[in-house]
């Protein structure tokens, strides 16, 4: 099996990117799912659910609490709602569960980007 890291390496992507584009993903999931119980396509909306709760759990086992403290403890906390949040609307199909998930998704998202971006600028423009 080719490692993933070693592919997004070769396409140039930075390795500070991985979380934005994770929780992308985790976005793009979260849509996938929303129409899927909209439409009652259970198989998709299942299979878009445990794919996003996957990218969750490897973003929240690349935490070391020892190094962030009580911030990656919080973190870590909302890492386990929005899992709870997408098993809650796997097993009821409930679209405001998606929502409420896509809510948390969108604030980390968000906080990534920032962070890269404020990373990425020269030190002069900062």
């Amino acid at each position: 099996m080719q490692n993933p890291y070693a592919t997004s390496e070769m396409d140039g992507t930075p390795k500070e990117m991985y979380p934005v584009l994770a929780w992308r993903g985790i976005l793009k999931l979260l849509a996938e799912a929303e129409r899927a119980i909209v439409e009652r396509r259970v198989e998709d909306r299942h299979r878009a659910l445990m794919r996003a709760q996957t990218l969750v759990g490897i973003l929240d086992n690349a935490i070391d609490v020892g190094r962030g403290g009580q911030a990656m403890e919080l973190v870590k906390t909302s890492h386990h709602n929005i899992v709870q949040l997408m098993v809650y609307a796997n097993l009821s199909q409930d679209v405001r569960a998606v929502h409420k998930a896509r809510e948390i998704a969108v604030a980390f998202e968000e906080m990534w980007s920032q962070a890269v971006n404020g990373r990425r600028q020269p030190a002069a423009d900062r």
